[in-house]
């Protein structure tokens, strides 16, 4: 398994489409981006500061995760201490307090990705983009209902998702056709990463040869 941070919103889109019953092709064909280039500020909020998304926040404890939400059930962790759990939407739509069910309307799905028992990525998708008229109008209403600065970006003119890299967290964002926001622990993950470099190293050593994964 190639655990990464960069990779992963890519093959949420990928696994949201198939759902929808779409493509790839279709996702260029119908996409509305404008291109932007790397800002040279950033965004300098901390990790403390990333944003609350659904009711959860990055570092939660998986504790404290069932304490809010006590019909998530929790995943035994794989060898590098990741726990991926595909879609608690309906455990958050039970959840005992009002607020938090309120949250997550408009959601038809949300993922959650524990590393050492601490949440390290939140993503949710909206499903088809009918409120927004582009991406740009829904990376806006986001940044602004969530405190964000203006520092969003493309990789390169043909990709569909953008990010903003902040201190210690990374957002990713699109909504063509489809409307989707994640979050993720950038510290958590290269710990991950680490931890894979270790264990292909090793296998090198021992003439094992591994295969990867990438999270598309």
């Amino acid at each position: 398994m190639k655990l990464s941070l960069a990779n992963l919103p890519y093959r949420i889109l990928l696994t949201s489409l198939a759902v929808l019953g779409l493509s790839g092709t279709t996702l260029a064909q119908n996409r509305q981006l404008s291109y932007t280039p790397p800002p040279s500020a950033g965004c300098s909020l901390t990790l403390a500061q990333a944003p609350e998304l659904w009711g959860f926040r990055l570092r939660m404890t998986a504790e404290q995760v069932r304490a809010r939400f006590p019909g998530i059930v929790m995943k035994p962790a794989d060898s590098l201490g990741v726990i991926e759990l595909d879609d608690v939407l309906p455990a958050v739509h039970s959840a005992p307090n009002r607020s938090d069910r309120w949250r997550a309307q408009g959601l038809f799905k949300l993922r959650l990705l524990f590393i050492d028992e601490q949440l390290a990525y939140i993503g949710g998708n909206y499903g088809v983009a009918t409120q927004w008229a582009n991406q740009d109008d829904f990376i806006s209403s986001l940044s602004k209902s969530l405190g964000l600065p203006n520092a969003w970006y493309l990789k390169d003119q043909t990709d569909v998702v953008k990010l903003l890299k902040c201190d210690g967290f990374m957002m990713f964002a699109y909504s063509s056709p489809l409307a989707a926001v994640g979050m993720g622990d950038s510290q958590a993950f290269d710990k991950v990463d680490k931890r894979e470099a270790a264990i292909d190293e090793a296998d090198k050593k021992k003439g094992r040869k591994r295969l990867d994964y990438v999270y598309y």
